[in-house]
């Protein structure tokens, strides 16, 4: 018995064989690239995914409630809300427009935005147009806010997933102004476009 722990400690205590410390060499290589694959290969579908998420409208000027407030706020025929916007390229936007139409374009995860997008791709100067983008989908109080009572959204438009509201900036405002269309999707907003061009 005692012999037999001595040659096991013996076994314990021997060196590799340089053929089997290459081996294992060997093998931790081709862990360590396994993992450096798979690592690439996770980060390249997060990046497709995140790519996959942008949307077609992001690049486009769009207005947060505060600036949507500023920009169709109107009290006594004006719009006051115009000077406290602090949204500074919507604000230049609107400083320049001298009495013409405002579009606004909401729009929601429903949308059918590569269509949409090709026909706002065909206006000319579109960056120095009053032509703003809302997503529903980033705004969901914009209904049922008081803040935006002065809008009177028709129920059509609470229902919609995609619509327009065109107003023109002018000294006597009223919510008669205020013109929706919730047909976008069936061409409407063409004729929304040549009439704001």
């Amino acid at each position: 018995m005692a012999k037999s722990k001595k040659a096991k400690q013996q076994v314990k205590g021997q060196p590799l064989s340089p053929k089997m410390a290459n081996i294992i060499k060997i093998g931790m290589l081709l862990l360590v690239v396994a993992v450096a694959v798979l690592a690439t290969i996770m980060i390249a579908t997060l990046f497709d995914k995140k790519e996959d998420d942008k949307h077609v409208f992001n690049d486009y000027q769009h207005l947060n409630l505060a600036d949507l407030k500023g920009v169709t706020y109107f009290e006594d025929g004006i719009y006051p809300g115009w000077v406290d916007l602090t949204n500074t390229a919507v604000k230049n936007i609107l400083i320049s427009l001298d009495g013409k139409d405002i579009l606004v374009l909401f729009y929601s995860s429903k949308t059918d935005a590569e269509t949409l997008n090709e026909e706002i791709k065909k206006i000319e100067n579109l960056d120095k147009k009053a032509f703003f983008f809302v997503s529903l989908d980033r705004v969901p109080e914009l209904f049922t806010s008081t803040e935006f009572a002065h809008l009177d959204f028709p129920n059509a438009v609470k229902q919609a997933d995609t619509f327009v509201l065109l107003f023109n900036e002018t000294e006597n405002i009223t919510r008669d102004n205020f013109f929706y269309n919730t047909q976008v999707n069936d061409h409407a907003i063409l004729d929304l476009i040549v009439a704001f061009e």
